[in-house]
């Protein structure tokens, strides 16, 4: 065979041969699911990278599509900076479709502008606690009974035509409410 020098790898009973050839090429050695494996590396430290990462998938039982080391890097990266979050592959689904959804804005920006506009909370009230909130908070300013009167009569015809969370209503539907207002289009 011509074999140098052989190094095995031992883990768990299963073992990885890495021999350099005639042509001094590392050759990696192995099976899995009973079929013997070969990979060819030009370095011992790149034959001893491969050896480990087939070493450490047979003996974890798994036998998926081999990554680069470097993919493997990212890959324990992102795990790392969002354990606890939840799955990997969910936090990608939903970050790639709140990048789609900003339409080339920075979600960073778009956080940035979300906690400068709602202090990072929107509470969640209906559109009648909102508008019973504000009323309540133009009567302390001391404004006029008539002004007040006003106010709360738009404003609770407003309120009874969005049975909804305020954060939910947005700028199509009260435009929609504006367009259907019996009123000058002066008013609206």
């Amino acid at each position: 065979m011509g074999n140098k020098k052989v190094t095995e790898l031992l883990k768990h009973g299963h073992r990885v041969k890495i021999y350099q050839d005639a042509r001094r090429r590392h050759i990696v050695a192995w099976y899995e699911k009973g079929k013997r494996k070969l990979r060819s590396r030009v370095s011992f430290d790149e034959a001893m990278r491969e050896g480990k990462a087939a070493l450490s998938r047979i003996s974890s039982g798994r036998y998926g599509a081999s990554i680069s080391e470097q993919d493997q890097l990212i890959y324990e990266r992102a795990r790392d900076l969002t354990s606890g979050l939840g799955p990997l592959d969910l936090i990608s689904a939903e970050y790639a479709q709140a990048v789609r959804e900003l339409k080339g804005v920075p979600l960073r920006e778009a956080v940035r502008y979300y906690n400068i506009h709602h202090g990072g909370l929107i509470r969640d009230l209906s559109f009648r606690e909102a508008v019973e909130e504000f009323l309540t908070a133009k009567e302390a300013q001391d404004l006029s009974e008539k002004h007040l009167s006003k106010l709360g009569h738009y404003l609770h015809k407003v309120a009874g035509s969005f049975s909804l969370k305020l954060n939910s209503v947005d700028h199509s539907a009260i435009q929609s409410w504006i367009n259907r207002l019996k009123v000058s289009q002066r008013s609206k």
